[in-house]
């Protein structure tokens, strides 16, 4: 694996990243608790279909070895991204962006996805080509990456 940090650690990395830079004060904004709340809760719940998904087929979920993957999860939420975790995992960095209210963080955001898509996504991509290469493929075609 590219990747030597595991997604959740890099999210929290990122996002104590994100509240050293709101303690600066600059670009401040206040957004409705229901907003923040709202968006975690969306971001929880993709993370948690995605779980229990990967639990009813009875395969790894640890991001760290893709190369234990049993089978090819393409059930539940995974209709709509071959990410949820990841898209998960954005979507609670997002809340914690609102929470801070600090746009200078939001530029936490695509520093996320693009770091998760180099160093695990595409990674991970190849080891399900060489684990299920048909399979995959046609999976592929049918669900986008991220949403």
């Amino acid at each position: 694996m590219a990747l030597k940090i595991p997604p959740p650690l890099f999210a929290l990395i990122l996002a104590t990243s994100m509240w050293a830079i709101s303690t600066l004060g600059f670009g401040l904004i206040n957004l409705p608790e229901y907003l923040v709340f709202t968006v975690l809760g969306l971001g929880l719940c993709i993370d948690l279909l995605a779980l229990v998904a990967f639990f009813r087929v009875k395969t790894t979920v640890n991001p760290m070895k893709p190369a234990n993957t049993s089978q090819l999860v393409i059930v539940g939420i995974y209709h709509y991204t071959r990410n949820p975790m990841y898209v998960g995992l954005f979507t609670v960095l997002l809340a914690w962006v609102l929470w801070l209210g600090c746009l200078y963080n939001l530029i936490g955001l695509p520093i996320f996805v693009l770091y998760i898509t180099k160093f695990q996504i595409i990674p991970e991509e190849k080891m399900l080509e060489t684990l299920f290469p048909e399979a995959y493929q046609h999976y592929k075609t049918q669900v986008r990456r991220w949403i």
